[in-house]
């Protein structure tokens, strides 16, 4: 599911989960660290970045990304965030049942691979 947006008389809404089963979090990543570079197979997720620049990761891309900017991770798509040289902050929510054993992970800096 991509985000919707509903105009309102005095904006709009930002929707980003509406009668789905979902979860929602902040990942707050240290400056110059990543998380492992990982795929789902029961889930999707949406990120938002909120604060900090940082480099996202989508399958062969890295793309640099600031404040505002919006990624749609698909199921089995490797994905990680990495930070720059401030924690970054990316709002994240996750489309079907959360589940940590639903992660598969490519490459990781703490030898969780």
């Amino acid at each position: 599911m991509k985000k919707r947006i509903d105009d309102k008389l005095w904006g709009w809404e930002d929707i980003f989960a509406l009668n789905k089963v979902c979860s929602v979090k902040i990942l707050n990543v240290k400056p110059r660290q990543k998380f492992s570079f990982q795929k789902h197979k029961h889930r999707e997720e949406l990120w938002r970045v909120i604060e900090g620049n940082c480099k996202i990761w989508l399958g062969k891309k890295k793309i640099r990304a600031k404040p505002g900017d919006e990624f749609f991770v698909k199921k089995g798509q490797l994905h990680r965030v990495e930070a720059l040289t401030k924690t970054a902050k990316v709002l994240e929510v996750a489309f079907g049942k959360f589940d940590p054993k639903d992660i598969t992970r490519s490459e990781d800096d703490y030898g969780r691979a």
